[in-house]
């Protein structure tokens, strides 16, 4: 893959997205989330991060856990290494600068941001990604499919936290 980086680079990137949200832990490497887990989490609603069916980052207002959010797809990227070379990717854009600049004016937590796949990793980005979609309803899945990202985006979702930016989570999303 062009612009590849060095594996020891790639362990301090992730590392550090692991303090700063679930980037790594829901939507990382096969070494972080498995091909099983990617089918849990579409067809049985399980959090990668906790391995239930209970959100590992967020409570209900009475401090119970949240059920996890889920849609019919799960994805994740095909390496740590297209993660982070994704997260680079977005905030090397003008787009991120201006969205930020425009939160941190408005003071807006959140920061939302589509990049198309191709931008990011080039023509071959379909090797950069992974995901299961589920085939029939939530309360009744019948089966799965590999996820066809064609024409798809990377979506981040960055947090403005006392001037800082992090990010909060980044995945390969299916075009819609």
């Amino acid at each position: 893959m062009p612009g590849t980086v060095n594996s020891q680079l790639v362990s301090e990137q992730i590392k550090r997205l692991d303090t700063e949200g679930h980037a790594s832990v829901r939507h990382g490497g096969p070494n972080r989330v498995t091909k099983k887990q990617l089918v849990d989490r579409a067809l049985r609603g399980k959090d990668p991060a906790s391995g239930t069916i209970y959100d590992a980052y967020r409570k209900n207002p009475d401090g119970s856990p949240a059920l996890h959010r889920v849609g019919r797809s799960a994805s994740a990227f095909s390496s740590d290494e297209a993660l982070i070379r994704a997260d680079s990717y977005i905030k090397s854009t003008k787009s991120f600068n201006l969205l930020t600049k425009k939160a941190k004016v408005n003071k807006e937590p959140f920061v939302e941001i589509q990049i198309p796949l191709e931008d990011i990793f080039g023509s071959n980005y379909r090797s950069a990604v992974r995901g299961i979609t589920r085939l029939g309803s939530k309360k009744n899945p019948t089966g799965y499919e590999v996820t066809d990202f064609s024409n798809g985006n990377a979506k981040a979702i960055y947090l403005i936290e006392d001037g800082n930016i992090k990010l909060h989570t980044l995945y390969p999303e299916l075009k819609k």
